[in-house]
């Protein structure tokens, strides 16, 4: 009875493999989500002015040149690889120097964060289940949080809406990031402590380009 089971299904499972192994030959391509893009993806021009929560020191964080756009193979790079999708965009701050925005499958989208001092964090990642903690392979010295989400969020006066909170915390050097990205708007907040300080900033002013 087993071997008659057996006789079966191997011949589906032997389909299931050569279909999976024909889609990996003709490779797939996967795109950064529009959704993402709504969040993150901004043109040159535009601006965000924070304020220090503690010291009130103003900070202009803006786009100075257009995001750059690459397309390319994942692993060894050979054509039966899967190809990605990556926008990075450089600022002019005192705070951060630009982020990367990435995708490595067709479910989830990363955003890297490169700040003028202190380690790199990831800031935001899409279609994770809110209060679980996530490790990334490629940093195993921190892991990433992502809180539910946030209809509506004040900001100096300001009701941003669809608000998403995340947090990573780089567990090697003792470094916690807390971000709040509103869609249409960006990063409308960071705090956290970094620096071997705390720090928080806060959006006072925008002009924003999509």
């Amino acid at each position: 009875m087993k071997h008659s089971k057996l006789i079966i299904c191997s011949p589906f499972c032997l389909i299931i493999l050569i279909l999976f192994v024909g889609c990996t030959k003709e490779g797939h391509h996967y795109s950064v989500s529009q959704e993402f893009k709504d969040y993150l993806l901004f043109q040159k021009g535009s601006y965000w002015i924070y304020q220090n929560d503690s010291t009130n020191s103003i900070d202009c964080t803006y786009l100075a040149t257009q995001p750059s756009f690459e397309i390319y193979k994942t692993g060894d790079r050979q054509k039966s690889d899967p190809s990605i999708e990556q926008y990075l965009l450089s600022f002019t701050s005192g705070i951060f120097k630009g982020f990367q925005i990435f995708t490595k499958t067709d479910s989830h989208n990363y955003l890297l964060f490169y700040l003028n001092s202190g380690p790199d964090a990831f800031g935001m990642i899409d279609q994770l289940i809110p209060d679980s903690n996530y490790y990334f392979g490629s940093y195993p010295q921190g892991y990433f949080k992502v809180w539910p989400f946030i209809p509506s969020f004040d900001v100096n006066a300001i009701t941003f809406y669809q608000v998403i909170n995340t947090r990573f915390n780089n567990t090697s050097e003792v470094n916690t990031f807390n971000f709040y990205f509103a869609k249409n708007f960006g990063l409308i907040k960071i705090f956290g402590k970094w620096e071997n300080k705390n720090q928080s900033w806060s959006l006072v002013r925008y002009h924003v380009l999509q």
